[in-house]
This record gives structure tokens, sequence and C-alpha cells, in this order.
């Protein structure tokens, strides 16, 4: 389960599915798609836009959908930027020639929503979702299983810019098309439930979330009893959605308790505050079943098996336990096969579990940005070998003395996943963080002065 409002989306590998026939060119693209070879995929894809160009006559189709493969491979490889020039370019090419409700259009706008999400750009990319949605379902129908990727990224989008209930609509219907396709008590639902409920897991609507998770494991049991693998994803979930609830309160983000999603302001002082030693234990429970489940079942996938271990690990490490994290981590480190052990490893460099929120972080968050000024503390610090934090400094800062102390305080108390050389922990140095604070024009930093110049009479006194 990804943090924040991603829900865990793998863009590039979600943007369209190869035909079941290809020349070869597109075969080898395919090829190196599937095995996520993004470096061969691109180059693959390049020769068959640069083929493309100078073909004769002219195929603004076929140019147009070499691109939108270009554009794929650029996002499995992270560049976001090569990706929305790719399949701008595509869209451009092909608007001209078909009408605006072609089916043509689908795979340039979305890819292009999908980039412009994967660069934080929501309300950019939410238009050109919804458009792409519209025409699919005007082509193929409303319960279009390919329509899936389409919402749910739609919704991630609309919740960033502040659209929950439109979001909302979105996400329930990605369930509904499964429920049409599938049926709703195929183990096929399941991966859906943990959609659906890492959304409202990210929004904080967390009775919501525990709801979907706990139907999927259920459904689990009930096609493969309680040793199925297909039990695990939910099982995670569940166990994330304590972990997002701890994050959530500290920040002032939490939403009361409900059976039905509110969207109204949060207002986490309406339930007792959250603190990472008593995280509730169902989440570690959970997250127990799971591995047990993967360890009983050798043909179980690795990467899941990985994954399951380090959420177990980033668990108790979040409570501050690192004699239990670290066995996890180890284990996971060890699967983790050679080649891949470098830059993109989970445990290349040290990954922040926990971060307790300052209290002058949480201020001001939905005030519009003309009414704030942004500040900001940066600090840099050790992260040792059981995950812990030490010699801490400011290096950096153009917030208020009251916002560097909040900031060290914090990142004092923090806990890191830390990073593994050769299978085993080690102590990390210069390790830089950069705390957010965003600040009312003119009152808040009135009101930091008044206070900052309260302790220094209390001091002198």
């Amino acid at each position: 389960m990804v943090p924040a409002l991603v829900l865990g989306l793998a863009l590039a590998c979600d943007v369209s599915a190869a035909p079941p026939t290809f020349p070869a060119a597109q075969q080898e693209y395919w090829a190196n798609f599937d095995r996520r070879d993004w470096t061969a995929a691109i180059t693959s894809a390049q020769k068959l836009v640069d083929v493309a160009r100078t073909a004769s006559p002219a195929d603004p189709q076929r140019l147009s959908d070499s691109l939108v493969l270009l554009g794929n491979a650029q996002l499995g490889s992270q560049n976001a930027v090569g990706a929305e020039a790719a399949y701008q370019e595509a869209l451009d090419i092909i608007v001209p020639h078909v009408g605006p409700g072609s089916d043509k259009l689908i795979d340039p706008l979305r890819g292009l929503g999908y980039a412009f999400a994967t660069e934080g750009k929501h309300d950019k990319a939410a238009p050109l979702l919804d458009r792409a949605l519209n025409i699919s379902r005007r082509n193929f129908g409303l319960f279009d299983p390919s329509q899936q990727g389409l919402l749910r990224q739609l919704a991630v989008s609309l919740t960033a810019i502040d659209a929950p209930l439109e979001a909302e609509k979105h996400i329930k219907y990605l369930l509904l098309i499964g429920e049409r396709t599938y049926g709703g008590s195929d183990l096929r639902m399941i991966p859906l439930m943990c959609m659906v409920g890492d959304w409202y897991a990210q929004i904080g609507s967390m009775a919501v979330a525990r709801q979907y998770f706990r139907e999927g494991i259920e459904l689990a049991e009930e096609k493969g009893g309680k040793s199925s693998v297909a039990a695990v994803e939910p099982l995670r979930g569940l166990a994330a959605s304590y972990r997002r609830e701890l994050f959530l309160s500290g920040a002032g983000l939490l939403r009361p308790p409900e059976s039905e999603v509110s969207f109204g302001e949060p207002n986490v002082n309406q339930q007792r505050p959250i603190t990472a030693q008593l995280l509730n234990s169902e989440g570690e429970k959970a997250l127990q079943r799971a591995v047990k489940i993967l360890d009983d079942n050798p043909k179980r996938p690795a990467a899941q098996m990985i994954a399951t271990l380090i959420d177990a690990g980033d668990w108790y490490q979040t409570r501050n336990q690192p004699q239990k994290a670290l066995p996890f981590y180890r284990r996971a480190a060890a699967m983790i096969p050679p080649g891949e052990a470098a830059a993109g490893s989970p445990f290349a460099f040290p990954v922040q579990v926990y971060l307790p929120t300052p209290l002058l972080a949480t201020r001001n968050r939905t005030r519009p940005d003309f009414e704030v000024d942004e500040k900001f503390v940066q600090v840099e610090f050790t992260v040792t070998s059981d995950g812990a934090v030490k010699n801490a400094r400011v290096i950096d800062q153009n917030g208020s003395s009251r916002q560097s102390s909040e900031t060290l305080d914090a990142i004092q108390s923090a806990r890191y996943r830390p990073k593994f050389v050769n299978g085993e922990p080690v102590e990390t140095t210069a390790v830089v963080y950069r705390q957010l604070f965003r600040q009312r024009k003119g009152k808040d930093e009135d009101k930091d002065k008044d206070t900052e110049k309260e302790k220094d009479k209390n001091a002198a006194a």
C-alpha cells in the first residue's frame, strides 16, 4: 500500500493492454514492457516512432499509436515530462483526423492525464481523464472493464483538487463495474475492494475503508479458506489503514468515526489522540497472518512476499520496536536479487516510516495559497543502523525559531527503515529532511513573534 493520495497506483502498467497480435517491432516493444525493462522499451518505441515519421504516405494513426507506446514506456521509467510530450504530440496528430467522440482519442487522452497526475498536476489531469472516460463509455458501454484504471486515477486526481464527492462517485462505479463483469463473489473483486478501501483510507474515512478490506478478507476465506493467498492484499490494506490513521491524526486531518463517509472539515479533536506505541493490534495481527499465509505457500509471488515483510518491519519500526522490525527487513533484503539491490531497492537509502507532525505544520492546510506564505526548515541528521535519528541540526530555513524547534523535536522522534548493505542494516550520515509550514500572511507571523518574545521574557526572569 502506498501512502498519500496515490492509492498505490502503478500508472505505467495500467495504461493499456497489448492486443493479441502485433508486427515484430511492436512485439519486441511489448516483450520489453512486460519485463519492465524501460530502457529497452523506450528504445523499441522510439524506433517505431522514427519509422512512422518517415512513412510515405504519411499515416497519422500509426504515428499517434507509436507515440502512445513511447509515452507508456517513459511513464514506466518515471520520466513523466517525456511521457507528457509524447502523449501530447500523439493527441495533436490524431485530433484533426477523427471526430470528437472517436475511440482513437482514448489512449492519448488517458496517457496525458496519467502523466499530468504523476507530475502532481491533478487540475490538468482530471478533465483529460474525464473526457477519456466519457468517450470510452460512448464507444464501449458503461461497464467496460478497461475503464477501471481511468476511474481509479480520476478519483485520485479529483480528490487531490478537493472534489471528493465527485471522486467518490467514480470510486464506487469502479466497484460496480467489477460486480457486473465478474460477479460480487468472484475473487477478482478483491483487488477492486482494496483499491476502494485504499481511497477511503487516504481521505481519512477509516471505518468505510476497513469495511472494504474486511469484506475482501471474508471473500478470500470463503473461496480459498483461511490460508488463501488472496487474503494477503486486504490484510496488508487493513494494517496500512492504521498507520495511515496515525499520520492523519498527527496532522490534524482525521475525520470523525462514521458509518457513511462525510466530507466536512476533519476534526481530530473528536477522538482520543493516537500514538505510535498504541497502534491498534488488529493491524499487527493482520500482518502476522499475511506473512504466515505466504510462508505456507511456496508458490507465492516473490514481490508480494518482499512487500509484506517490509510492511511488517515498518509496522514495528513505527512502534519503535527495532528488535522486532529488523528480522523482517533482513528477510526482505535477502530476497531481493543482487541486480535489483541498487538505487531501486527499498533498502538502498533510509525510508521514513514515522514522523510526528509538528503542531505548527498542521495549521492552514485548507487555506487558499494567496492567504499564506510557505516557510520551511531543513534539517540534516544521521539514521542509525536500527532506524533511529541522531545528530540532527538545522542547515537551512526561512521559518521562525519556533518552527525550527518543533522540526528538530519531530525529527528526533522519527523512525526510519534503515539502509541495508550486504544484507545488514548500516548507519547513514547526511540524511536531509525538509519540513514545510503554511503560515497566514501577517497574522501567524505576529503570533509566533509574540510567543517567542514571551519565551525570552520567561527565560530572562
